[in-house]
């Protein structure tokens, strides 16, 4: 991958560190512990590959950063008390000579709200400079650890040798055991996990199979030579597709986010927040609580899933303007078929105002103004 791959190298800025990193040590001095990236020094910046971690958090209390503990973290890590998963994370983040990881738990201080926001809208350069994203995708907490079938295990690949040579090296395995793999994990049912694999370089997952999943191919034990994977596909038009592919994808991955689900509810906005600044950048666009300007009209056209409670929907706090997808909790489907047609109402004007000063994070107040026409509508029960 970083012999042959452009995509998966260009886009990496070395030297650029997260605010906290634990330095996981070197055979001689191997105890772990909690580093500010700023008293590292600018030459070993340079050289400073840190690697991520994609986990779930589960319901279970577990060892976090906190102003309490902060200065003891930075002597060492109480490795006694961390959980399985980050010390399976450490392990093979040192096998693989890397002398730092990023856990979000242990990065940042979990009872800070300033500190959380802070770091929660620098968390795409985060993911996106990391050397590789480790992803505990069959974990349901972090106690559980990396879980991996061994491949003597696993149903083994056939590989069918022709003749004439022009199709060697096709594997053969089941079609839904690598989609099961790329979205139906646990892990994947995370919110934020969505944005952590499209900023991500290089993930590999750790589930039934050992999984490898980067800009270029989605790959597998059970799958060898890879695939192009949906992410693939949405990372690629985030690069260098046109305005319009761009919005198409961002619906697409709106989609697949509305599915998941997230420990606070608050964190609706800024779980996405990094695919949103990075889309932004690469257009300037103006940023409206989950729509885009120059698409509201079309991003306005989302409809909760009718196999759910439609009515029953809401959130549980003011997060979003009741037009965008992000006000309700559950999934949303998106009117494709209808974009090109005509369309028999306008916006006028259309203005969030954000709780906390970040346009990518909750809202406080909205406006929004249509030109069209009405039709008198009514709901009625058991229909």
């Amino acid at each position: 991958c970083r012999e042959s791959h452009d995509a998966c190298n260009r886009l990496r800025k070395h030297g650029v560190l997260p605010t906290r990193l634990i330095d996981i040590g070197t055979e001689d001095s191997p105890n772990p512990r909690l580093v500010l990236s700023r008293t590292i020094s600018d030459s070993s910046k340079e050289h400073a590959a840190y690697m991520t971690l994609s986990h779930k958090w589960g319901s279970a209390p577990f060892l976090v950063l906190s102003w309490h503990n902060l200065k003891e973290f930075q002597e060492a890590l109480p490795m006694e008390q961390v959980p399985k998963t980050f010390r399976d994370a450490i392990y093979f983040a040192h096998c693989c000579g890397a002398r730092y990881l990023w856990i979000d738990s242990l990065c940042i201080i979990q009872d800070s709200t300033e500190d959380w926001q802070i770091e929660a809208s620098t968390m795409h350069t985060v993911y996106s400079n990391s050397y590789l994203n480790i992803a505990a995708s069959e974990s349901e907490n972090p106690s559980e650890g990396l879980r991996a079938a061994k491949f003597a295990d696993l149903e083994q690949p056939m590989r069918f040798l022709f003749q004439h040579g022009a199709f060697e090296g096709v594997y053969s395995c089941h079609y839904e055991t690598l989609s099961d793999l790329e979205g139906t994990n646990s892990l994947s049912q995370r919110g934020w996990v969505l944005q952590e694999r499209l900023m991500s370089p290089q993930t590999i997952h750790f589930t039934s199979t050992v999984t490898w999943e980067c800009r270029e191919i989605f790959a597998s034990q059970l799958y060898p030579e890879g695939k192009e994977g949906t992410l693939e596909k949405i990372r690629y038009s985030m690069r260098i597709g046109s305005v319009e592919n761009r919005h198409l994808l961002w619906t697409m991955a709106i989609q697949n986010y509305s599915r998941c689900t997230l420990t606070k509810t608050d964190d609706k906005l800024v779980a996405i927040s990094g695919i949103a600044r990075t889309l932004q950048a690469l257009h300037q666009n103006d940023y409206l609580a989950g729509l885009w300007r120059d698409n509201l009209v079309e991003g306005l056209m989302w409809v909760p899933e009718l196999d759910n409670d439609v009515f029953g929907y809401g959130t549980t706090c003011h997060l979003a303007p009741y037009w965008s997808w992000a006000s309700v909790d559950g999934p949303v489907s998106m009117a494709f078929s209808i974009w090109h047609k005509n369309l028999v109402f306008q916006v006028l004007e259309a203005k969030t105002t954000p709780l906390h000063g970040d346009i990518f994070d909750q809202v406080k107040s909205e406006f929004i103004k249509l030109l069209g026409s009405i039709y008198c509508l009514g709901v009625f029960d058991n229909v």
